[in-house]
């Protein structure tokens, strides 16, 4: 009986993104191709967005949507350049600010070391999709 509950479920397509969602910035399948292996959304309130790998690699990438002015610790951080309306990379996170909304960026583990997790925070902050964005003011 449980399956044909689910033989009748619209079917999931990664690369959508849903009006309205913060959740939706990137698809599932932008954030694969940029981290190397197959990723999924956790179930999520659509604030706090977490992905995690079903290709067998541990990775994990959050993606964080605020309201705020600025990110926490805005003093201590690093000025970002060529993404969004504005960037700040601040302990480990980078937060991409489009508009009046900020979106911090955590790539796990940080297998290559800072360096890398923070490259593949760059790649992704490039990919947000902006229209989007500016639909959900």
């Amino acid at each position: 009986m449980l399956f044909s509950v689910f033989a009748f479920a619209p079917r999931r397509d990664a690369s959508k993104v849903v009006a309205g969602v913060p959740c939706s910035i990137l698809s599932e399948q932008q954030i694969s191709e940029t981290l190397g292996t197959p990723m999924r959304l956790m179930p999520t309130s659509g604030t706090i967005c977490q992905y995690v790998s079903t290709g067998g690699a541990e990775r994990t990438l959050f993606v964080v949507a605020r309201h705020a002015a600025l990110p926490p610790d805005a003093a201590r951080g690093v000025a970002v350049r060529g993404i969004g309306d504005g960037a700040i990379r601040v302990a480990g996170t980078t937060y991409v600010r489009y508009g009046p909304r900020w979106f911090a960026l955590i790539a796990i583990p940080q297998a290559g070391g800072i360096a890398s997790a923070f490259a593949v925070e760059m790649r992704l902050a490039k990919r947000i999709d902006r229209p989007l964005i500016a639909r959900m003011h």
